[in-house]
């Protein structure tokens, strides 16, 4: 999986980011999990779904905090027993949050051609 890639290089401990931050890498994280489940189930549409969100959320870390090093904290969460116990519903949240933003600007696009 891509998730255990990333967790297996990253090799110094960071602490979490403020909380907003922090949110936002929890659903890079747990997106990252669910491209490699639905990689495994070889199913194209979620894996495209999942990597439009996976690019929302790591648009909105770079606008909070350029030069995050990803690769440290997604180890750090990946190696997290309680990050594990939480994937699936951190999957759900974040899918909806980024669905939701994404459906919004659809909305926008769709409205402002004249």
């Amino acid at each position: 999986m891509i998730l255990l890639s990333l967790a297996a290089a990253a090799s110094v401990a960071v602490q979490p980011l403020e909380p907003a931050a922090e949110a936002d890498m929890r659903c890079v994280a747990a997106m990252l999990f669910a491209i490699g489940d639905a990689m495994d189930q070889k199913d194209d549409k979620a894996v495209n779904m999942f990597l439009a969100s996976t690019s929302y959320f790591i648009g909105k870390l770079d606008g909070r905090v350029p030069g995050v090093d990803y690769r440290a904290h997604i180890g750090r969460l990946s190696n997290s027993a309680a990050f594990e116990k939480q994937v699936r519903s951190e999957i759900s949240r974040c899918a909806l949050e980024a669905g939701n933003a994404m459906q919004a600007v659809g909305k926008a696009a769709g409205s402002g051609a004249d």
